[in-house]
């Protein structure tokens, strides 16, 4: 049993690991026969980085026990940047149903 279930393990990691790289590689593929969705996908991602640039420039450094400064103000940057994005997200829902009402 022990034996089946290695086996099922390393087929389970060895499925991520393509999967994760085809992720990656077929939608750059496809990018190729049409550049504008890089530029999408580009402003997204930098969007996506000032947003959490924003957070970390706000985020407090104070170190707490063994953790240092910077991985202080890493983590609370992060957490700052979920709660832009998630409250930005229900916005948007609040948003669409109130329109959606409206019409």
């Amino acid at each position: 049993m022990e034996n089946f279930v290695n086996i099922s393990l390393w087929t389970g990691y060895i499925l991520v690991a393509a999967c994760t790289v085809l992720a990656i590689v077929l939608p750059l593929i496809n990018a190729i026969d049409n550049p504008k969705v890089l530029v999408k996908g580009a402003i997204g991602t930098a969007g996506l980085a000032l947003v959490f640039l924003i957070g970390w420039a706000i985020a407090d450094g104070t170190a707490i026990g063994n953790v240092s400064g910077g991985v202080a103000k890493f983590v609370s940057g992060s957490l700052i940047t979920m709660y832009v994005l998630t409250i930005g997200a229900l916005a948007g829902i609040v948003y669409t149903e109130i329109v959606k009402v409206i019409k």
